[in-house]
């Protein structure tokens, strides 16, 4: 039940308020996610099964962006593996350095804001100290490019029989 509107101005009633509250934000971050990422509303469709379809499409399309965009602007440092798999970071680590971005050295690890940062880089997005993360239209065309890319290897791979059975090779080697 939400708190009262009315009642006890005290730190308890403020923070039963903020607890109410918080998990709403992020329905509203999932909704612009899926208006403004995937362009639902322009969605002109006559049948109603198009639109169930199409709107299980880009419900998911659009949990992967807010996925993606919450833990980078809350969890900056946390590795980009927790959210993405191992050839998406390696394939939008390869995209990037061919593109000639910046991609950042040191560890192994990509941190989940850099790799948010990359994505939307290759859909446009230029980062400022007012702004390091890409919005959502950038970030949902961004994060295709790596996806696409790993479907682009895997298939490359089963075409010329390198995957073995079980096995899921994550280096770039076939891309020489």
């Amino acid at each position: 039940m939400p708190p009262a509107t009315e009642g006890r101005a005290d730190l308890e009633t403020a923070r039963a308020a903020l607890r109410w509250y918080e998990p709403r934000w992020q329905v509203e971050r999932f909704f612009h996610a899926l208006k403004v990422g995937t362009r639902v509303e322009d969605r002109r469709l006559d049948e109603a099964g198009d639109l169930k379809r199409r709107l299980a499409f880009d419900a998911t399309a659009a949990f992967r962006v807010w996925d993606l965009s919450l833990p980078a602007r809350e969890r900056p440092d946390d590795p980009a593996e927790r959210h993405v798999t191992r050839e998406d970071v390696a394939a939008l680590r390869a995209l990037a350095a061919h593109l000639g971005f910046k991609v950042p050295g040191g560890a192994p690890e990509t941190a989940i804001a850099s790799f948010v940062a990359l994505a939307g880089g290759l859909a446009g997005f230029h980062p400022s100290k007012r702004q390091p993360l890409p919005g959502t239209r950038k970030l949902r065309e961004g994060v295709r490019f790596p996806s696409n890319a790993v479907i682009a290897i895997r298939a490359m791979r089963d075409r010329d029989g390198r995957k073995s059975e079980g096995e899921e090779n994550t280096d770039l080697s076939v891309l020489d």
